[in-house]
């Protein structure tokens, strides 16, 4: 048991991870004087040097490879006209198309006079100067060492700009009705119009991390807690995981039919399928625990009633609008029941498909919800 828990516990952290990088804002821009910024760069390819250094002064564009902000004094490193060309495909491709339409063109004196500005630099509101070896630097600055960081640390930190992350981007590019390229203001958080819906995707994560969250603490409960009778618990989930068994079925069913209706059918439609989920997760969250605990006759009587339940609400309960974050409290609520009436005891919250499909659910209430909005 303690080791089906152990590969719980990777599977939510593995969940959580992937979840944490969608949707996601990063800084795409760092002032470092008047006339001087650092600015994100884009690319379809694994490209290392996606931070360019864009001055006023300076006839070409740089690539940041290291920086560190001492007082109000920017000390920074960056790529020589090699490293840039190896690793920056926009950069490469620049250089190669001079090479092939340009005949006036030479590669040697190119890279002779673009390494004249590299290497290590100094930039205040005063001055700016390039071309520095690390000894020149120690030297103006009287300084022992120079060690230099990661400049995304900075442009985390002091940067501006928020975007959404090229990942996000082509994620949910379809979603937000954008064909602009990466660098496009309507992906910037400010923007009044994509902002509203990303932000939506936002608090549905963010619903999801408490979930699996809650999930997450108490499989770590259940890894280190002692059973006084083992053999006595086994034997309990082995009844109980028949029923278990029997309500994934019936989960099973009920997203065949909504993928089927998602395929075949109006929009309309699907949209009541959605409402009627909805319903039937909430009615069986809150049940679970008597499913588990009735006896087997009164088990079958409860399915039937909970069906009679839904059917009641779908007729009923048709055209009252209430406010989104009730029904997101209500579904959250909902989760939570289960393991507040058994007071943490037993983990059936935690089996892996019974996680899946409520992360399966979810998303639909979302959708319904996104949709009614």
């Amino acid at each position: 048991m303690k080791i089906k828990n152990f590969f719980h516990i990777i599977l939510l952290l593995l969940i959580i991870f992937f979840l944490a990088k969608v949707p996601r804002y990063e800084n795409t821009l760092l002032q470092l004087s008047k006339n001087t910024k650092i600015e994100r760069d884009y690319s379809i390819f694994s490209d290392e040097a996606l931070l360019i250094l864009d001055s006023s002064n300076l006839e070409d564009n740089l690539y940041i490879k290291e920086l560190k902000k001492l007082d109000n004094i920017w000390l920074g490193n960056t790529y020589t006209y090699d490293e840039a060309y190896k690793k920056n495909s926009d950069f490469k491709w620049l250089e190669d198309d001079s090479e092939e339409y340009n005949p006036k063109y030479s590669r040697e004196q190119r890279e002779i006079e673009y390494n004249k500005s590299t290497a290590y630099f100094i930039i205040d509101d005063k001055k700016e100067i390039y071309g520095l070896s690390e000894d020149e630097i120690k030297e103006m600055l009287n300084i022992s060492s120079l060690k230099l960081e990661n400049p995304e640390k900075y442009i985390r930190k002091n940067g501006e700009r928020a975007r959404l992350t090229q990942f996000s981007q082509d994620l949910f590019r379809k979603m937000l009705k954008i064909s602009d390229y990466y660098n496009s203001d309507k992906f910037e958080k400010e923007n009044t119009t994509t902002a509203k819906e990303v932000n939506k995707l936002i608090f549905l994560r963010n619903i999801m991390f408490i979930y699996l969250g809650i999930n997450l603490i108490l499989c770590i409960i259940s890894l280190f807690k002692k059973y006084k009778n083992i053999k006595n618990l086994e034997k309990y989930m082995e009844v109980k995981e028949k029923r278990i068994w029997l309500l994934y079925g019936l989960d099973f069913l009920t997203l065949f039919i909504y993928c089927t209706f998602t395929l075949f059918t109006k929009l309309e439609t699907v949209i009541e399928l959605e409402k009627f989920i909805f319903y039937y997760i909430v009615v069986k969250n809150f049940l679970l625990y008597y499913y588990l605990k009735l006896s087997k006759k009164k088990f079958r009587k409860l399915i039937v009633i909970s069906y009679l339940i839904l059917i009641f609400i779908s007729i009923f309960i048709t055209n009252i609008r209430i406010n989104n974050i009730f029904y997101y409290l209500l579904y959250f609520f909902s989760i939570l029941y289960f393991p507040i009436k058994q007071k943490l005891k037993r983990m059936v919250l935690i089996e892996p498909l019974y996680l899946i499909t409520q992360l399966f659910y979810l998303a639909i209430v979302y959708l319904w919800l996104y949709r009614l909005m």
